[in-house]
């Protein structure tokens, strides 16, 4: 059974350090930059649909300062929630995950469609990608030893699937309990042609994920008091070497 109790101790004293260790190690000050530029364009987005909202009705129907204390509160919920399924599945955090090539995706995805905007699509192409590189370079060998492509090939696809597993997973959570907050009223044309009423559902949830922020505190300041785990953790097992 998992420790549940020491696992939460430790998810709050990561969060605590990543949002205030910054006060005793200044290297921890990019947190909470990051998260601010983060809170900047969630805000933007929640402004942009109150002056739509004062537009089409006269007034807005909610604060964009009240609405982004809501998506924080949600977001924090949604992170712990996160954490503890990449604790649960023992996702290794490191470069062969793949974030690295996923992040890029997503953001040109975005620029595509704002609806690609998704880990699934991000992960997904750099799983395609990863693959065809691998059937690549066993006709061409020499493929391998370029660093860029190598990467890519050395990105573990089951630890990257799994991660946008979980990150779903979180998402439905998050829009069962508060996808309804801050709905729309919005007047659209059917496919036939007809004038209907509807909602507009767009929530933004900043995600502190503490798994992710464990190398960047423990890079300023050792975190110590390791959680002992029962004998069939992980269950996403490490890539076995030959």
């Amino acid at each position: 059974m998992l420790p549940l109790a020491d696992l939460v101790k430790l998810i709050f004293r990561v969060l605590g350090q990543a949002f205030f260790g910054w006060v005793q190690y200044p290297g921890l000050l990019y947190y909470p930059f990051m998260l601010a530029i983060v809170l900047s364009i969630v805000f933007r987005q929640l402004r942009r649909q109150a002056k739509l909202e004062e537009h089409l009705y006269g007034a807005p129907f909610s604060q964009p300062w009240r609405q982004l204390l809501i998506s924080m509160g949600f977001g924090l919920a949604g992170g712990i929630l996160a954490s503890f399924l990449m604790v649960f599945l023992g996702l290794p955090l490191s470069e062969e995950l793949g974030l690295i090539f996923v992040w890029p995706v997503v953001l040109v995805l975005m620029l595509i469609n704002p609806r690609f905007m998704c880990f699934a699509y991000g992960g997904g192409a750099v799983g395609v990608v990863s693959l065809l590189l691998r059937g690549l370079n066993l006709l061409f060998p020499g493929l391998g030893s370029i660093g860029f492509f190598a990467s890519l090939m050395a990105v573990d696809l089951p630890a990257l699937m799994a991660l946008v597993g979980a990150l779903h997973l979180t998402e439905s959570f998050l829009i069962y309990i508060s996808g309804h907050i801050n709905a729309s009223p919005v007047i659209l044309q059917n496919p036939r042609g007809k004038v209907v009423g509807g909602f507009m559902l767009q929530r933004f949830w900043p995600l502190p994920i503490t798994a992710l922020l464990v190398e960047l505190v423990s890079a300023a300041e050792p975190i110590g008091g390791g959680v002992p785990m029962p004998a069939w953790w992980p269950l996403l097992q490490p890539r076995l070497q030959p």
